[in-house]
């Protein structure tokens, strides 16, 4: 293969440090030199067999990796099939024919013979998620899966136009800012449905930027859920939306479009009974977006196309906001796959399940429901210690947590309570979300900077729990880890963590209940 590549020096210069350096020494010397070294390095390399299945292996991953792409062109989220496709291409890298080595052929080995019964085999099974404790949520979830789908997020988009499409006066609103569609050049579905693609390709985006101006309010429970006119304010200026110069964007139009966006046209249906009057719900921001893009970008300020202003709007200010605003574009998945869903958190969560069992069903009697809402995950936490300022968990982040906690929903108003309402499993995950947004500092470092033997013993059956009901402000900001922010790259695995956190959880409502064990406790 070197000896046939027509530039023959650029490859020797340019790829000289990935060389081995017996091949870089051939290299220098006459190409007959080279041929005999570089066939002794690697007899394989003259091997035909051995090439055509190093190329076969290429062919294979290509092809896999074509319909990878494939998949990506047909969703329209940023979903399991970019990952895969990224992971195929990776396979595309990594099965080059060319200077790769193949395998070469050994001969078997035959094993010594170990009587039976002579050495003890302990077999460890590998983790099987539908048998841990997060089981249940795959029958719970609308996703029917543990993480959230694809399909569950076309469903979700279908739901919600409908209910955005079956307003009267947004489809006037549309027929109106549209020149086509006002001439007739094109019908009003299509124009519906135009919109409605534009959305679908920053849904994920529009949802998680929704959620997040929801949890900066004061509320609780349900109300939480929605967004009031304030918090729709705080998105408008954040996002950059206003333009006091302009005819229709400014402050004052905003405020008229949220009114005209919250009105209802149907005040005796079902959805109406669980529509917040005063504030907002997941499909009606989808219907916010598209009249601020109007007045923003529409009626011939940039555009005549009802359509081509939402990109605009969506690429122009919402995408900017998100790079701004890390805390907003956040993957509830990534968490699950990379750091909840695994033997060792697993492991702890068993070991305490009595105890987290228990607490679920003392805290969520408080309310009429089944599940736990956020005030009673709340009030947990205060007990627990978790929401002091030592450990740097805001009111803010602790219902950060909550949301992202909680698996999608296709329709928020006909389960209403399930989309504002924690299950047993999103409450574990809630609680790993806390210990991982607390890291407590490593019993290391506090060995090192905290405690001593003379004025500040350790206590070494509860460390961290001494640390945190001992701590000052000062003391705490020093042991303040850069990890321990929202969408911070996390350093430590989540179960050394989430052990922490437990110790101080269970100590803290020793203290509360006036008990010294775990099993007292729970009963």
């Amino acid at each position: 293969a070197f000896r046939r590549m027509s530039k023959w020096d650029t490859l020797r210069k340019g790829h000289i440090d990935t060389l081995p350096e017996q091949l870089v020494k051939a290299l220098g010397s006459s190409q007959t030199e080279f041929d005999l070294e570089a066939l002794e390095l690697n007899p394989v390399s003259a091997n035909m067999h051995a090439a055509r299945a190093a190329n076969l292996e290429c062919n294979a991953v290509a092809h896999l990796a074509e319909k990878r792409l494939a998949d990506c062109k047909e969703t329209a989220t940023n979903g399991p099939e970019i990952k895969s496709f990224l992971a195929a291409v990776e396979d595309v890298c990594f099965s080059r024919p060319y200077f790769k080595a193949p395998r070469l052929d050994r001969d078997m080995k035959q094993r010594a013979f170990v009587p039976e019964g002579s050495v003890e085999v302990v077999r460890k099974s590998r983790w099987d998620i539908d048998k841990s404790i997060f089981a249940p949520r795959k029958a719970e979830s609308d996703a029917r899966a543990y993480m959230d789908t694809s399909k569950m997020f076309s469903k979700q988009m279908f739901v919600d136009w409908k209910r955005v499409i079956g307003k009267q006066r947004f489809l006037k609103c549309l027929k109106l800012s549209d020149v086509e569609v006002a001439s007739k050049e094109q019908s009003l579905q299509n124009e519906a449905d135009e919109v409605k693609d534009v959305l679908a390709r920053y849904q994920a985006q529009i949802c998680r930027t929704y959620m997040y101006f929801c949890m900066l309010g004061g509320s609780m429970g349900e109300a939480a859920y929605s967004m009031t006119l304030n918090q729709f304010t705080e998105f408008v200026k954040e996002a950059d939306i206003i333009d006091n110069t302009s005819r229709s964007s400014k402050l004052s139009d905003c405020d008229t479009i949220f009114i005209a966006t919250n009105y209802e046209e149907e005040k005796d249906s079902k959805d109406a009974e669980e529509n917040d009057d005063t504030a907002l719900m997941r499909f009606e921001f989808y219907e916010v977006i598209v009249r601020l893009a109007i007045a923003k970008f529409g009626k011939g300020e940039s555009t005549s196309d009802v359509s081509d202003s939402v990109g605009m709007l969506l690429s122009q200010n919402l995408m900017p906001l998100l790079k701004r605003n890390r805390d907003i574009d956040v993957d509830r998945d990534v968490f699950r796959e990379e750091r909840l869903y695994c033997q060792e958190v697993d492991d702890i969560f068993q070991k305490h399940q009595d105890f987290f069992m228990a607490s679920y069903n003392f805290y969520k009697a408080r309310n009429n429901t089944k599940l736990m809402a956020m005030p009673q995950l709340m009030a947990f936490l205060q007990v627990a210690g978790c929401l002091e300022p030592a450990t740097g968990i805001s009111l803010r982040e602790a219902k950060l947590c909550f949301m992202h906690s909680k698996m999608e929903s296709i329709d928020e108003l006909k389960k209403r309570q399930r989309v504002v309402s924690l299950t047993f499993v999103d409450f574990l995950e809630c609680f790993a979300r806390i210990a991982d947004l607390m890291s407590p500092p490593t019993l290391e470092d506090l060995k090192a900077d905290y405690y001593d033997d003379v004025h500040n013993p350790i206590d070494p059956d509860r460390p961290t729990f001494q640390y945190y009901s001992k701590v000052t402000l000062q003391q705490a900001e020093h042991f303040h880890r850069p990890s321990a922010e929202l969408t911070a790259y996390k350093t430590r695995d989540l179960d050394e963590k989430l052990e922490q956190v437990v110790e101080l959880v269970l100590e803290s409502f020793f203290q509360y209940w006036g008990v010294d064990n775990e099993q007292k406790l729970v009963k």
